[in-house]
């Protein structure tokens, strides 16, 4: 996938949410116009659905916008903090136990915090993306990536950290295990309309919020944070010097 602008960027992401959102909502239609049993059958089909696509679109949108900064360019040291995450994971993975080895791990990843200039960031996103690996995408993990990708945790999105986890992922996963995780619910058809709304309005937002980003080149390490990092860097160094 090679995602070199805005343009491509937002071409790349309408296209794949596109049928996605065709799909939740047709079973939205579906579940509407069925009767009795089948309306509950629908209602169990349409949530793992809902989740298949929360999860599936915004992986194929984090690994767009990582694709997108591959191709800028741009040195670890010119974008934000959060960037080295992906310069250290690997090396940090590593570290299962403390010993000898791991120690001189330890110092290479030190290294990595002082990238020289012309290093530039050029990854694999696909490793990167959840914080644990086959993990669902609860509203934590959702966190955890908004915060790798640079981007601010919106309030937006906390007020909907219960519909996440106690109703997306909740009915998704009984559903999932094979339990009947739906007897609670009075209205299927409502239900699902309210739940597949938000989490769309959710999914909207993250891909506004990057969309932004790159048209404000948000992801580049300001000129006050760059001074604040390296008079920190300074006085680490005499602390560490004085020891």
């Amino acid at each position: 996938m090679k995602i070199r602008s805005l343009y491509e960027f937002e071409t790349a992401l309408d296209e794949e949410s596109g049928w996605r959102k065709q799909e939740i909502a047709t079973v939205g239609i579906e579940i509407k116009s069925s009767r009795g049993h089948q309306t509950k059958l629908l209602f169990r089909s349409g949530m793992v659905l809902l989740y298949a696509h929360w999860e599936g679109l915004i992986r194929f949108s984090s690994e767009c916008f990582l694709q997108y900064l591959n191709r800028q360019g741009h040195s670890f040291k010119a974008l934000k903090p959060c960037f080295l995450f992906y310069a250290t994971q690997s090396e940090l993975d590593n570290c299962k136990n403390l010993n000898l080895q791991n120690f001189f791990v330890f110092e290479k990843t030190m290294k990595l915090f002082k990238l020289p200039q012309e290093i530039k960031f050029n990854i694999n996103p696909r490793p990167y993306i959840s914080t644990k690996e086959n993990q669902n995408i609860t509203s934590e993990e959702f966190k955890g990536i908004i915060k790798k990708l640079g981007l601010e945790y919106l309030p937006e999105y906390e007020l909907r950290e219960k519909l996440i986890d106690d109703k997306l992922l909740y009915y998704r996963n009984t559903i999932a295990h094979g339990e009947r995780s739906h007897e609670d619910v009075d209205d299927y058809v409502g239900t699902f309309k309210v739940i597949s709304d938000k989490i769309l309005e959710i999914l909207n937002l993250f891909r506004d919020q990057m969309v932004d980003a790159i048209k404000n080149e948000s992801y580049l390490l300001q000129q006050a944070e760059y001074e604040f990092i390296e008079q920190d860097s300074a006085n680490i160094g005499l602390k560490v010097t004085d020891l």
